[in-house]
C-alpha cells in the first residue's frame, strides 16, 4: 500500500484526526484526503478477500 494512503489511514483510525487535520498534516485538501481514504480502505478490503479461504467465501454468499 502506498505510504500516503497508509499515512491517512493511521491518522484516521489510530489517532482520530477529522478529514481536515488529516488535510493539514499531509498538505492536502479535504476532498483529496477523503478520496485517498476510500482508495486505501478499497484496496484493504481487496486483500482481505484474498487471505479468504474459499469455504469462507462460500459461508459469506461470495
Amino acid at each position: 500500500m502506498a505510504r500516503r494512503r497508509r499515512a491517512v489511514l493511521v491518522l484516521r483510525y489510530l489517532e482520530d484526526f477529522s478529514t481536515e487535520q488529516i488535510a493539514q498534516a499531509l498538505s492536502m485538501s479535504p476532498g483529496a484526503v477523503r478520496s485517498t481514504t476510500h482508495r486505501a480502505y478499497e484496496t484493504l478490503r481487496g486483500l482481505a478477500e484474498q487471505e479468504r479461504s474459499p469455504d469462507d467465501r462460500l459461508a459469506a454468499g461470495g
